[in-house]
């Protein structure tokens, strides 16, 4: 990863999460680690959350060994790699908040689903699912639409179908029931 983005390559956004003692060696404006004294922690991640790539480390290790001012590169701008420091920071920020926003829109999704499942008791729960508003929606129609057609079909057979009588004590085991068999079941039950 470091020799692709020495090259200008694209890499993943990993860092380190690291706690160590090093010993180091100075060479023109970089820092050479000679050895790993000792390693407290060390972990590789996704998207480090305080701008830990591995050159903002050895960037930090430099500023605590006396370097000679280094110049900026041709072309780059005075203060350019504290603003990189900076918009990165800024990046850490911004990738929080979306996750935090991510989480509560996946909340508000789920409280939707259960205002949309309570504002329609004819359709079975289980057939109302969506990871997005429009999904939820979806679903609902289909739901409703195979409501209509199991009414529907209800219909056409006549009341002469339905057993006469008072109807059972005991509902029968809904959990073995398909989606189908609970809307008919549902709806035999609201008939007069």
């Amino acid at each position: 990863m470091v020799t692709d983005t020495a090259q200008g390559l694209p890499v993943p956004d990993l860092g380190l999460s690291a706690d160590i003692v090093i010993t180091a060696t100075k060479a023109d404006d970089r820092v050479d680690v000679t050895a790993i004294n000792e390693v407290i922690s060390a972990d590789l991640v996704f998207a480090p959350a305080a701008g830990g790539s591995f050159d903002r480390i050895l960037n930090s290790v430099r500023d605590k060994i006396p370097t000679p001012p280094v110049l900026p590169p041709e072309g780059q701008p005075e203060g350019s790699e504290k603003r990189i420091r900076d918009l990165q920071s800024s990046n850490d920020k911004l990738r929080l908040q979306l996750k935090n926003q991510a989480a509560d829109l996946q909340e508000a999704l789920k409280e939707y689903r259960v205002s949309i499942i309570n504002s329609h008791p004819e359709i079975p729960q289980e057939m109302i699912a969506g990871a997005t508003v429009q999904e939820i929606h979806a679903s609902l129609d289909k739901a409703t639409r195979l409501v209509a057609q199991v009414q529907k079909a209800m219909d056409d057979k006549g009341s002469e179908q339905i057993p006469a009588g008072a109807p059972p004590r005991r509902g029968p085991d809904l959990t073995t029931m398909t989606s189908r068999e609970k809307i008919v079941e549902g709806l035999r039950l609201r008939q007069p």
